[in-house]
């Protein structure tokens, strides 16, 4: 992360931000602004999404959205999908590791 760092002149926080989505995204259904919006609510790796609870989880993610003032491809994540997330998340292969 640091050599892309340095190489880019993009600070090192941004990628590792870029790293975090990337895993997210690997997982089943979660698009790179879903990605996006749970790595900004602290939620940076597989493992830890899937230690979330559904409820947990969407009022964190609502919080941010609000505080962001942005919306997700027009629809906000609602609790089937934060649970849908999660079991996919338990469910994928890097969450072995």
């Amino acid at each position: 992360a640091v050599k892309v760092s340095n190489k880019l002149g993009t600070p090192l926080s941004s990628v590792k931000s870029w790293q975090h989505m990337a895993e997210l995204i690997s997982v089943n259904d979660i698009g790179p602004q879903y990605a996006e919006l749970l790595e900004r609510s602290g939620v940076h790796s597989i493992v830890q999404l899937k230690n979330y609870s559904p409820n947990k989880l969407l009022k964190l993610i609502q919080k941010k959205q609000e505080s962001l003032k942005i919306n997700i491809q027009g629809n906000s994540p609602g609790h089937s999908i934060v649970e849908h997330w999660i079991d996919e998340a338990n469910n994928h292969k890097y969450s072995a590791n």
